[in-house]
């Protein structure tokens, strides 16, 4: 029996995604031990996998200067032995040698994991919850939402200034923390993997995903190619469909108000629309969630149910009318199932629950990390729209909803984009390893 290694950051998206892909991979025989660096022992060994919990990545090291910045280079080879220390390589190493799995899948940005596997020689796959992030004169960099072909900025001179202004926001940075000696984890990482051997030339700088993108290690990629803009794709990237694990809405114990906004869709031929505000909690996000709510209020076929994920409080909104319901948390998965318009933040393990549920998006990136590109791709390949939460008034929120709610071509194209994903879902994991 072939043991694998999955290890992952423990975030809530990529862990659950993990956890489906650990149950196609136990299914098919594999022997399987997790790893991660936040602890998530209780989570993970409640579906009975084994588990290792290891530290924390030191994601924000930064170089010792107790007597300004000259201490660093009259000292610096004792810097670089405390920077392996403190990005814990020794630990990784003893517990992946100790381990000796047969293969490590692991997550894209783990790169202290991931050298160490490569020093040992232990075969390793990195699996990848983001859409191809590598630069093509057709491609634009996932920060943004331009859509190739769509205005100035989507024509070949707007994508390459995009990813020219990319780079120089990435070379930017890494200098000035170079000279500065902050954020230091960049530089103890280009040391430990020219210790053991590895070209700088098979690791592109970025910002994001975190530090580095590997230019030949083979990724999986839990995403479709078919939602991908049209681009030449890199040879070492694999796709293998969204990992969506479904057993997250099981045995769940549904407040008694919920239920009853739920029946009213086929008791009252209701329209149900969801809006996930996990991540929309920044400065004038709040002003957002009240235009959504002024954009439902008068209309009474549509009942709006509002997740506040735990970020904000109830309170904040007030005199709120019938058809606007607001919990601190619903179970999302779960709801994704009965709703018919989703308005989310462009997360793209919220966007593939949408998919596995067939939902149509209505989506206000949160302007962070992949969002924008997420929700440029779903809009480019019509399985919703997007706006813009900060420009957007509530009667063009309003009429986004209504297009999405009578437009049949989006139900159409999300029960295409469904087959495409079941296509995926139900191929082996061993034929991608």
């Amino acid at each position: 029996m072939k043991h694998v290694a999955i290890i992952t950051s423990g975030l809530v998206g990529i862990t659950n995604a993990s956890l489906k892909l650990v149950k196609k991979l136990k299914d098919e025989g594999y022997k399987v031990t997790y790893l991660c660096p936040i602890d998530i022992k209780e989570k993970i060994e409640k579906h009975k996998i084994d588990y290792i919990q290891l530290p924390e990545i030191n994601f924000d090291f930064t170089f010792l200067k107790p007597k300004g910045v000259i201490y660093h280079f009259t000292h610096l080879k004792s810097q670089y032995c405390n920077g392996f220390k403190a990005l814990n390589f020794e630990v990784y190493e003893k517990t992946l040698s100790d381990l000796k799995p047969n293969l490590v899948l692991i997550d894209e940005e783990l790169h202290e994991l991931i050298f160490t596997c490569i020093k040992f020689n232990i075969p390793v796959k990195l699996i990848s919850q983001f859409f191809c992030s590598r630069m093509r004169y057709n491609l634009p960099p996932i920060r943004t939402s331009i859509i190739p072909k769509n205005g100035l900025k989507g024509s070949l001179i707007g994508i390459l200034y995009a990813w020219v202004f990319l780079k120089m926001k990435v070379f930017g940075r890494a200098y000035l923390n170079k000279i500065t000696l902050k954020n230091s984890r960049r530089s103890i990482l280009k040391k430990y993997a020219k210790s053991i051997g590895l070209s700088r030339k098979v690791l592109i700088s970025r910002n994001f995903p975190s530090v580095f993108i590997h230019k030949y290690l083979p990724i999986l990629s839990m995403t479709l190619p078919e939602l991908e803009f049209p681009h030449s794709k890199p040879k070492n990237i694999t796709y293998i469909g969204p990992m969506v694990f479904e057993n997250n809405s099981e045995n769940l114990n549904l407040p008694n108000t919920l239920k009853a906004i739920i029946d009213s869709k086929t008791k009252n031929n209701k329209k149900l629309i969801y809006c996930s505000i996990t991540t929309m909690t920044e400065t004038g996000d709040t002003s957002f969630v009240k235009k959504v709510i002024d954009a439902v209020k008068d209309e009474k076929k549509w009942e709006l149910i509002i997740s506040l994920g735990g970020k904000l409080s109830s309170n904040t909104f007030n005199n709120l009318s019938n058809n606007v319901h607001v919990f601190k948390w619903v179970p999302q998965f779960y709801l994704l199932s009965k709703i018919d318009c989703s308005i989310n933040h462009g997360g793209i393990h919220t966007i593939n629950e949408c998919i596995s549920n067939k939902v149509p998006m209505l989506i206000y990136s949160g302007k962070k990390y992949d969002q924008n590109g997420n929700a440029a791709r779903i809009a480019y390949h019509g399985l919703g729209l997007m706006g813009d939460k900060d420009i957007d008034t509530s009667d063009e929120i309003h009429s986004k909803i209504n297009t999405i709610l009578k437009n049949i071509n989006f139900q159409k194209e999300m029960l295409t984009t469904y087959t495409i994903y079941k296509s995926y879902d139900a191929k082996k994991i061993s034929s991608y390893l």
